[in-house]
């Protein structure tokens, strides 16, 4: 069982793309791989893996193998 229900709405849609557009601004690399690993192994937590994917591509660093774990080629 689910943490927190997590609800797809067409208006996250821009929201979606920019995140995507930011996560491969950042390149390629392997930066959030253990944190996006960890936080699906924990009860599938998708949002703290979107998270650990999102914090590398802030600070610059390529998280495309991280992505892929999400099914996200980059």
């Amino acid at each position: 069982r689910y943490r927190r229900p997590w609800n797809w709405h067409d208006d996250l849609l821009a929201d979606a793309e920019a995140r995507l557009a930011r996560w491969r601004r950042a390149g390629l690399g392997d930066a959030a791989l253990d944190a996006t690993r960890a936080a699906l192994d924990d009860d599938l937590d998708t949002p703290t893996a979107l998270a650990a994917i999102d914090a590398a591509a802030e600070a610059g660093r390529g998280g495309s193998s991280a992505a892929e774990l999400l099914g996200v080629e980059l």
